[in-house]
């Protein structure tokens, strides 16, 4: 991919979560809107948060009838040494993590805008602590694992 479609993706990617941030987020707390819109909102963000894929960090055991791909961030996690597949778009995922932190964020505002924060925050903040979790297992698994090596810096193949 050429340097200008990059910066071109880029460009949109950012814009995509500005006007999330401005346009979506503020009227998310609105007791009319159900709580699973706000929920998948904040999984969507922990999703896009990954920088390496989940699947080839997890080693999981085989697929049974009860278990499956969508369940990767509940997953036991055992430590590896690979270094993973990189998702593209690395700002992106670094802009999806900010953007999670900031609807679980106090807001100084007063009345009926402070109960939609909280309820916003209340609704996001599982799929935070998770996405938080699921980092600080695996960095000390891996570090069980890999002792005092440094951790490599993850850099894209094409």
């Amino acid at each position: 991919m050429s340097l200008s479609t990059q910066e071109e993706e880029e460009q949109f990617d950012q814009a995509l979560i500005v006007s999330l941030e401005k346009d979506v987020v503020p009227y998310l707390g609105d007791p009319r809107l159900s709580d699973s819109v706000i929920k998948t909102l904040g999984i969507l963000l922990a999703k896009g948060s990954a920088i390496v894929s989940p699947e080839s960090l997890i080693p999981t055991p085989p697929l049974s009838p009860i278990r499956s791909r969508e369940h990767l961030f509940d997953a036991e996690l055992h430590g590896t040494t690979v270094d993973g597949s990189v998702l593209p778009r690395e700002r992106f995922s670094y802009w999806c993590f900010d953007l999670l932190f900031t609807i679980t964020r106090r807001r100084d505002v007063t009345g009926d805008e402070e109960k939609a924060y909280r309820r916003l925050a209340a609704l996001s903040l599982p799929a935070l602590l998770q996405r938080c979790k699921t980092s600080l297992l695996s960095y000390v698994k891996d570090e069980g694992l890999r002792g005092g090596l440094p951790f490599p810096r993850y850099v894209y193949r094409f």
